[in-house]
């Protein structure tokens, strides 16, 4: 029984929170700050000289550029053709003769 009571105040605490936010009218600057504060936290981690320095970025090495080639094309299936690709033949219509 105890757990019927916490799966209905749960489920209806969530639909109440859903129509509060739902009904909720934020205007487009508001919006717009929450995103830049966004991108800005979501790239804290980052060293700042990776922006004015990309070789310090996690790209693949130009000089290893054959390897990963060889190896990418070694993981993949072999493709063959099986069926020969031929334009499509037309039938002239006669007219029924009587």
């Amino acid at each position: 029984m105890r757990i019927w009571l916490i799966s209905f105040g749960l489920l209806f605490g969530a639909v109440e929170l859903y129509q509060w936010f739902a009904a909720l009218n934020v205007p487009m600057p508001i919006y717009i700050a929450c995103g830049i504060a966004l991108a800005i936290a979501s790239n804290s981690s980052k060293p700042s000289d990776t922006i004015s320095n990309p070789q310090k970025m996690n790209f693949v090495n130009p000089q290893n550029i054959s390897e990963v080639d060889a190896r990418v094309a070694k993981s993949l299936p072999p493709t063959q053709i099986s069926f020969k690709i031929e334009p499509p033949t037309w039938k002239k219509k006669t007219a029924p003769s009587d």
